[in-house]
């Protein structure tokens, strides 16, 4: 909803004392307030903070000169910070000047400093597991972790703070406003660093859930009715909600799974028509994100009392986990006076810095965070999620390239706690190379799979292999696929002089072997130009449209066996070699999968790990749309908070294909189990391999709950 600005002014002058609206004063802004709320805005409080920054800035009678004829900007060497400093005090150990496109990118995203900043301790990486005591150990090598030296032991002015919280804020606000309107995109330019990992969906949910929460904690709102009203007008008209291609969600018209039809209908009534335009799709990723974000309001609800603060004297604001947004976060915990997890634990300003640094990653697994802001004493309260729409969704994704090369990691901290020698790690890690180079070997032969089918289409009319083309893409433009084959075959080498001639130069060039491949671009003069993964999909894609599939079935069958069996062959050889763990001794492959399926999973905190968010109690959950999985939550449906133990009791099973309705190999599963007391097999999760290219796509891995450990956290819910 846009108020009538003009009106609501003179409704303010009406009521001020003086008749002459001052912002700088808190009775004004309250004032301010109430009236935007009489005018039906949801956001009034936040509405009326922008309103009072921007009145302070307009109000400067002499606006201070940041950059005079004695000062000169610099960059900072160490931290990339960029701010004015006296000349006579220009340090070239400490400093470099600055460029004009790094003044102008840090005055865009608002990080240009007025003055020499807080020197930022240097981010550690995350650790591997075992590492135990909580706070000095959060980030292991780093031996002095205490607030010295970092000016959070300095109480700063609260209206200083407030004004700078204040001005993050507004940029955070701003971030997600572009975000609504421009939809999922990539960096655009050196002021705009683009999105997070990931898609249009999980956009909508990471910054949804956040904007509702902070909404439901000012306005007290607690119904999914509201929330979706409140996140529905700030979406309406923006790509991120009315875009059909890659850019928003309104091609997905399916609902998403952990809405049910019934509650969708049930839902839909309760609007009174206001969702009506919407489609399943959209409007039960809205559900999703709102019901998230109430969750988040509740849980920072119970921060705010578990620190002994009151919800009057805090500011919320969530963070996305952009680049942007990291930047924003960082800010506000160096502008605050002490920082405080959900359970009132002061956590010192240097890990709250490398925690914000470590987002998304093994030592802070988030996408989004959430702080609060103590007005009364300049102190935050930080919470970070990662956020899901449903429990089934998928935790994560790896490949077997990026897990050979944390296992050798894990080997190298095995052999430097003495837990194995030198010589058999040495071995291992040779082994892992070689089966990574056969594997890349094995699925370098999917590229020429599609010869035989290519030579096939070559015999046809060219036109109904364009006919074919034109439709070949599944996103918002069916031809994306047939563009770019005709742009790149009537280039060089291949010189094409029409659309028809680029097709069948195409398929020529698909129909030979890597090997005559090579030949032909290094005798045409470009030798860099290569049949790609993208190419080698078009071809399976047109191959299923001509009924082709039995031509290759066979041989991309053997290779997808070939594959799957590399990583078994590594674990059994790994297996020959023992680990000692409390309790006993397991083989290394056993060890190295326990663990995996820990960090995939994000169960390090609940079994005992404490390194990065792990170290403070509710620092770190993940929201699933419409409950959360936490330590707590996992220690019990595992029947264990011991990681030893649950080492010991891990096991899973063999792989079995996926095949499709052709019986053609699609992908591979194996489960991972624990026994509990009763020496029950009870399923945590699958490990799952599969393309996501088509038939002749190299696999990636995925990972999800069971169904069975899924029943678990909604029962801890209260959802089942």
């Amino acid at each position: 909803m846009i108020p009538n600005f003009k009106e609501i002014l003179s409704e303010l002058s009406y009521r001020v004392e003086g008749g002459i609206p001052d912002l700088t004063k808190e009775s004004h802004v309250n004032q301010l307030i109430d009236i935007l709320r009489e005018n039906g805005i949801s956001d009034a409080a936040h509405l009326a903070q922008k309103a009072r920054v921007y009145f302070s800035y307009l109000n400067e009678a002499k606006p201070k000169k940041i950059v005079g004829n004695d000062t000169t900007i610099v960059v900072n060497k160490k931290s990339g910070s960029v701010y004015p400093v006296k000349t006579s005090n220009f340090n070239a150990s400490v400093h470099d000047k600055a460029t004009t496109a790094q003044i102008k990118k840090a005055k865009s995203n608002g990080t240009f400093g007025n003055e020499e900043p807080e020197e930022i301790p240097a981010q550690q990486g995350p650790n591997t597991f075992g590492v135990s005591g909580g706070g000095a150990n959060v980030f292991p090598g780093n031996d002095t972790q205490s607030n010295d030296g970092d000016g959070s032991s300095k109480i700063k002015n609260l209206t200083k703070i407030k004004s700078e919280i204040d001005r993050i804020s507004i940029q955070a606000g701003q971030s997600r406003d572009s975000f609504y309107s421009k939809g999922y995109h990539k960096s655009e330019s050196e002021e705009d660093a683009g999105a997070a990992p990931g898609n249009a969906g999980s956009m909508l949910n990471e910054n949804g859930s956040c904007d509702v929460c902070e909404w439901a904690l000012e306005n007290d709102k607690t119904d999914l009715v509201s929330a979706v009203s409140h996140l529905y007008d700030n979406l309406k008209g923006g790509s991120l909600l009315e875009a059909a291609d890659k850019r928003g969600i309104a091609g997905q018209q399916d609902k998403v799974p952990s809405i049910s039809a019934k509650e969708l209908r049930e839902f839909k009534a309760s609007g009174k028509g206001k969702f009506d335009k919407l489609s399943d799709g959209q409007l039960s990723r809205l559900m999703v994100a709102a019901n998230g974000g109430l969750i988040k309001a509740k849980k920072i609800k119970e921060g705010i009392q578990a620190n002994g603060w009151k919800e009057e004297d805090c500011t919320i604001n969530g963070f996305f986990g952009d680049e942007g947004g990291k930047s924003q976060q960082a800010d506000m915990v160096r502008q605050s006076n002490k920082i405080f997890g959900p359970d009132g634990t002061e956590i010192p300003k240097n890990i709250a810095l490398q925690l914000v640094a470590a987002g998304g990653g093994g030592a802070n697994p988030s996408d989004t965070s959430q702080f609060a802001y103590n007005s009364k004493t300049g102190d935050l309260m930080i919470k970070f999620t990662s956020d899901k729409d449903s429990f089934e969704a998928i935790v994560a994704q790896s490949s077997f390239q990026k897990e050979g090369s944390i296992k050798k990691d894990q080997i190298d901290k095995l052999v430097q706690t003495g837990k194995m020698k030198k010589a058999d790690a040495e071995k291992i890690k040779t082994f892992i190379d070689t089966q990574t180079k056969t594997l890349n070997a094995i699925e370098a032969e999917l590229k020429s799979v599609g010869a035989e089918p290519a030579k096939k289409m070559l015999k046809m009319p060219v036109k109904d292999v364009i006919n074919q083309f034109k439709t070949l893409s599944g996103g918002a433009n069916p031809q994306a696929y047939y563009d770019g084959v005709i742009k790149k075959y009537m280039g060089k080498p291949f010189n094409a002089e029409t659309p028809a001639e680029a097709v069948t130069q195409f398929l020529k060039f698909s129909s030979m072997s890597p090997e005559e491949q090579t030949a032909y671009v290094t005798k045409a003069g470009s030798p860099k130009t290569t049949f790609t993964s993208k190419e080698a999909e078009i071809i399976a894609r047109l191959k299923s449209r001509f009924g082709l599939d039995p031509l290759v079935a066979q041989k991309i069958d053997d290779i997808r066996k070939r594959s799957v069996a590399i990583e078994r062959k590594v674990l059994n050889k790994m297996n020959n070699i023992q680990i000692g763990i409390k309790g006993g001794k397991v083989g290394l492959g056993d060890y190295m999968d326990a663990t995996n399926f820990i960090d995939k999973f994000h169960m390090g905190g609940a079994m005992g790990d404490k390194h990065g968010v792990f170290a403070y109690n509710g620092l770190f959950e993940v929201v699933c749309g419409k409950g959360v999985i936490n330590n707590d939550i996992i220690s019990q449906c595992m029947n264990t908070n011991n990681m030893d133990d649950f080492i010991r009791k891990f096991g899973s099973t063999k792989e079995e294909f996926q095949l499709s309705k052709e019986n053609q190999i699609t992908g591979s599963v194996r489960i991972a189990y624990f026994l509990n007391d009763k020496k029950q097999k009870i399923k945590i999760g699958e490990k799952r391999q599969r393309s996501k290219t088509g038939a002749n796509g190299r696999f990636n891995t995925v990972y999800k709950w069971d169904k069975d450990t899924i029943e678990c956290f909604k029962r801890k819910n209260g959802l089942a």
